[in-house]
């Protein structure tokens, strides 16, 4: 696994001047709304975040949650996706740094559905 050699971890991202990427159904889209939400590589990604988020969650360190998201930017890398985002001078897919990678998995393991969050308020004796 990744985290036996830590070498290995975002091997798959070199640091690239701004090579152009054209995004498969494999990559991540970093960004907001419609367009990445509905891309296959984000729906993929996803549904591997829900598998990780109960290691996620039984973590009590910060440096244990740094290590499961650094597993799952691995583990895209392991099936062929890569985390891209928009160049904002020419509006094209570039890789994204291995912390702006990072980023984006901290951040959607940290999520929890909206409704969930509410319910689990609602249950708290008054």
């Amino acid at each position: 696994s990744p985290l036996d050699n830590p070498d290995n971890a975002g091997q798959s991202i070199a640091v690239t001047g701004n090579t152009f990427c054209e995004p498969t159904n494999l990559d991540v889209l970093l960004g907001r709304g419609g367009l990445t939400n509905n891309h296959a590589g984000n729906i993929r990604y996803r549904e591997e975040v829900e598998k990780v988020k109960p290691m996620y969650f039984s973590c009590r360190t910060k440096n244990e949650k740094k290590e499961v998201s650094e597993l799952l930017v691995a583990y895209v890398q392991d099936y062929g996706g890569r985390f891209l985002e928009k160049d904002p001078n020419t509006k094209r897919w570039i890789l994204a740094s291995p912390k702006a990678a990072r980023k984006k998995a901290s951040q959607a393991l940290r999520e929890t559905k909206w409704k969930q969050s509410r319910e689990k308020k609602d249950e708290k004796p008054g």
